[in-house]
């Protein structure tokens, strides 16, 4: 990961990510689909927007 290169809103799209991940470890899974076996995650599409 380089962090050095991301613009700050890519920078914090990652945290929420990675907190969307720890979410989903923990309790009733929250993020998580068992049907699909996937955490839900953030992303920006080419003009940089979620």
């Amino acid at each position: 990961m380089a962090t050095e290169n991301q613009s700050p809103k890519q920078q914090r799209l990652e945290h929420c990510n990675r907190l969307l991940q720890v979410i989903s470890r923990h309790g009733r899974q929250f993020f998580y689909s068992a049907q699909h076996d996937r955490v839900a995650s953030l992303e920006l599409d080419a003009r940089g927007r979620l």
